[in-house]
């Protein structure tokens, strides 16, 4: 199936008391040849009602979500379905026309936009006034309005034409609410996680996670198409292995490796004078001895019984050693980070005294016209042609690459990025290989998540049963307390923030005002002041973004600026999916990049004053000292008002007891 509309089809979910969530109407028709109020559902969107009436949704009168859906098998694009989706309930007594299955004292109904573009912002602003007249009607059975919404969104919206798909996403109240912590979640991403939002209501948590998107240059315009592909439902040539989960198997692979070792150990490979291998098997002091075959297929050149035993032992081994080769290296960013890096490495924030600093005040990125690829081959290129100057910088691009320790073959151009990407790489591969993006989960989707049948997800939930279950994920983001718990504590120190990044992040809560606060009617910031908007802290993310991929590069004297980023972080993000595949791009418009914290500066009281306040902001005991300190503040101050509200009665006690004294 292959269509230019941007809506695929307006979808009716309502609640029925003995049938649960379903599907009462949809436009076009869902399964091909049904009717419009049929309530059959493609395989593929089963859990689209429980979806589309979130968790609890029963206890406010209005909400709205996002969510994504698998593309169908009969698509031709096989890209993410993207869904928006208002709710509403109103009274029985309310409505003119009562059906005769309507028995409960209210209805719940929500209207659903499928669409091929992740235009979740500006879908939202329209859905919510149809959704608001469908439902003054006060009779669900007109539905002309729901054919005239999808009618009108196709004609006023064109496919591959929308330039800003982050309208609507504000990350104005994410930085209010997690301050410099925004920062540890941006950099959690790039980690690929298992990541769990919980929050309530759903729109105040759909909306964090895509704000938090939003920040990703790109992300949201074309970085999502493969955000619902499970790693099991990869195909061969896109199929890569997924990382271990645990340090506990890791474990478990060195003793598998140890005990290999042991047996490869006790056979002794030869070489005849014929070309032939001879297999020596040291068995208590035994040697048994079989001639293997020459060449490359290597095929047993013996028929022997004996001979088949030792070659399918030593084939299964060797098996056995791949693998768990590669899952060790695949599962590197999950090692103890402390065996890796020494406590100086680590705490990078006492190495800043004698590197040469910028002023921090300066957030703008800087161009380096003298780039260490522009310098190193500046006089090679003298006199050469503009093809000779291309293979010359290709050439540098490649040692650069070569110079890296990867974990993906280079060679293998299956596993090249499959996103459209710009001349700096973005959007990230982030949400590739599957690696899943669900802005809303329900809970019909815990298996899915449960199974392991993905390498990692970052997911949404409303349903505090997913935050019960500590295998499920690695890091909780509590977005009503603005809280993130993890599972693993040397995850929370790869993602500790250098003084740099404090002095970043304070930077951005300075200047987005506490005081501006989410228009109700449209979701929108009041606010419309450049510095300070949204725009302007997307610019910000990105120039720091830009810098760290610029720092990451290899080059002469740039460890000291990767200390900048937290170097136990950027060691781990080197070895993710998303990294692997931007390197892979050879992107070289990143040389003409400045390699260098936006932030960087000298270490000062001033860092030393912001680390103490993020400490206290994030720990548990730092929050019980600031409300032990707010409450004896405020009992200072009540004291004082009682102390000065009983001078003033004893003092007007006087005065009277004067005056009557003086009459007398």
């Amino acid at each position: 199936m292959a269509t230019d509309n941007v809506v695929l089809h307006i979808v009716l979910v309502g609640f029925h008391h003995k049938k649960g969530c379903q599907v009462e109407f949809s436009y076009p028709p869902m399964i091909e040849g049904d009717q419009t109020d049929s309530s059959k559902l493609p395989e593929e969107w089963k859990h689209l009602p429980f979806l589309a009436l979130p968790d609890g949704c029963h206890n406010f009168t209005e909400d709205s979500t996002f969510f994504n859906l698998p593309p169908r098998k009969s698509y031709t694009a096989q890209t993410t379905v993207f869904a928006v989706s208002c709710y509403r309930q109103i009274a029985t007594s309310l409505l003119k026309h009562k059906e005769s299955d309507v028995t409960r004292g209210s209805v719940q109904k929500s209207v659903v936009v499928l669409t091929q573009e992740p235009v979740f912002g500006l879908l939202l602003v329209k859905l919510k006034m149809i959704t608001h007249a469908y439902f003054e009607e006060k009779d669900f059975s007109k539905k002309e309005i729901l054919k005239e919404l999808y009618d009108h969104i196709n004609a006023s919206i064109s496919k591959g034409k929308i330039l800003n798909k982050s309208f609507g996403l504000s990350p104005q109240p994410l930085i209010s609410k997690f301050h410099h912590k925004v920062l540890i979640l941006y950099k959690l991403l790039l980690l690929e996680k298992r990541v769990l939002f919980y929050a309530t209501p759903v729109n105040k948590l759909v909306g964090s996670i895509m704000a938090l998107l939003s920040l990703f240059p790109g992300m949201v315009e074309s970085g999502l198409q493969y955000c619902t592909k499970r790693s099991n439902e990869l195909s061969s040539t896109e199929e890569v292995s997924a990382p271990s989960s645990s340090i506990t198997n890791l474990v478990k692979d060195q003793e598998k490796c140890e005990d290999l070792t042991g047996d490869v150990e006790k056979m002794k490979l030869e070489e005849n004078s014929d070309g032939s291998y001879l297999l020596s098997s040291l068995n208590n002091g035994e040697v048994d001895q079989t001639n293997l075959a020459s060449g490359s297929s290597g095929l047993w050149n013996s028929t022997s019984e004996r001979a088949s035993s030792i070659a399918s032992s030593l084939s299964s081994k060797i098996g056995s050693l791949s693998s768990v080769l590669t899952s060790t290296f695949n599962s590197a960013d999950n090692l103890d980070v402390s065996v890796w890096f020494s406590p100086n490495d680590l705490e990078d924030d006492q190495h800043h005294d004698d590197v040469s600093r910028l002023s921090f005040e300066n957030s703008r990125l800087e161009i380096k016209t003298d780039s260490p690829a522009r310098s190193r081959h500046e006089d090679e290129s003298q006199g050469l042609s503009e093809s000779d100057k291309k293979a010359l910088v290709d050439e540098s691009f490649d040692e650069a690459i070569l110079g890296m320790k990867s974990f993906v073959d280079l060679s293998e151009p299956n596993l090249h990025e499959p996103l459209k990407c710009n001349a700096l790489g973005f959007p990230l591969s982030i949400f590739t290989q599957g690696y899943l993006c669900l802005p809303y989960v329900c809970l019909q989707q815990y298996d899915e998540l449960s199974y392991n049948l993905s390498r990692g997800f970052v997911a949404g939930a409303s349903n505090m049963l997913f935050t019960t279950q500590p295998d499920l994920v690695d890091v909780i983001v509590d977005i009503d307390q603005g809280e993130l718990l993890f599972k693993d504590p040397n995850l929370k120190r790869v993602l500790h923030l250098s003084a740099a990044d404090l002095r970043f992040a304070d930077y951005l809560v300075a200047n987005v005002s506490p005081t501006d606060e989410l228009d109700e009617d449209d979701g929108l910031m009041t606010s419309t002041n450049w510095e300070g908007g949204d725009e302007w802290i997307q610019s910000q993310f990105s120039n720091y973004l830009i810098s760290m991929l610029a720092v990451s590069l290899p080059r002469e004297g740039g460890a000291k600026d990767i200390q900048d980023f937290n170097q136990a972080f950027m060691t781990v993000w080197k070895r993710s999916n998303n990294y692997q595949h931007w390197l892979m791009g050879k992107h070289k418009d990143i040389y003409n990049v400045k390699p260098a914290h936006p932030f960087q500066a000298q270490y000062t009281m001033s860092d030393m004053k912001l680390r103490l306040q993020h400490n206290l902001h994030g720990s548990e005991k730092g929050r019980k000292i600031e409300d032990a300190m707010s409450n004896a503040n405020q009992a200072v101050v009540n004291s004082g008002k009682a102390v000065s509200s009983a001078l003033g009665s004893a003092k007007s006690a006087f005065s009277s007891w004067l005056s009557e004294k003086r009459n007398k």
